[in-house]
């Protein structure tokens, strides 16, 4: 027997004579946000249910859609599938089963003509070094 294998069953037998201890409050969101990761969309689907809210809310990020577009497509998308699905039925339910992720946040301004962000060691300029455009630009009375 190697060192190891001793001591891995030395653990194994004092957790054993312990008493069970419920999980604190941020180990019980991750093994839930576990379960949730596991679970199918539907029965019979490949599609699991933290993919499918994960890339609905990537689609938020990525167009820039207001919350009530992604609350629209997940609300469509329950509608659609059978009876028996996971999926979430509007926006708060999606922000509720990534809730467990903690993900970071953090905005970069970036130039409306897309000649640079400002990030990093240009995150301090106020005007943008290729196009010479003021940081914050004003829209147009047209939106634009």
């Amino acid at each position: 027997m190697d060192a190891y294998a001793s001591k891995a069953s030395l653990l194994l037998n004092e957790l054993s004579h312990h008493e069970e201890h419920k999980p604190i409050p941020e180990a019980k969101r991750f093994l839930e946000l576990l379960n949730v990761a596991k679970r199918p969309l539907l029965v019979g689907c490949e599609m699991l249910l933290l993919k499918a809210v994960a890339r609905l809310t990537n689609l938020n990020c990525e167009y820039n859609l207001p919350h009530r577009v992604i609350g629209g497509i997940a609300s469509f998308t329950k509608e659609i599938f059978p009876n028996n699905n996971d999926m979430a039925g509007n926006y708060y339910e999606l922000k509720k089963l990534l809730a467990g992720l903690a993900l970071l946040l953090h905005k970069i301004n970036v130039c409306l003509n897309g000649c640079m962000l400002f990030w990093k060691e240009v995150d301090g300029l106020d005007r943008f070094s290729i196009c010479d455009e003021g940081r914050y630009l004003r829209m147009s009375k047209d939106g634009r």
